[in-house]
């Protein structure tokens, strides 16, 4: 669920998507399995956390470019 949720705030198309989320699902394996075995952590809830982690920076990134978009809006358009 999360790796969709962390692609969907980067990439606007469906393939994107599929692309994203699988990178990120391997990547986030992969890191939480490192972190874990450097902790001496649960490989499970590491992986969590890290997949976690990067969705809420993905929706960080998501809403300042909301709002950069509705500044550029806002913004009068000189000729």
């Amino acid at each position: 669920m999360l790796p969709v949720g962390i692609a969907r705030n980067l990439v606007r198309s469906f393939r994107g998507t599929m692309l994203v989320a699988s990178g990120v699902g391997a990547a986030s394996a992969l890191i939480g399995l490192f972190v874990s075995n450097a902790a001496n952590t649960a490989p499970s809830g590491t992986i969590v956390l890290v997949v976690s982690s990067l969705f809420v920076i993905s929706d960080g990134v998501r809403r300042a470019r909301v709002i950069s978009a509705q500044r550029e809006l806002e913004e009068p358009q000189h000729a």
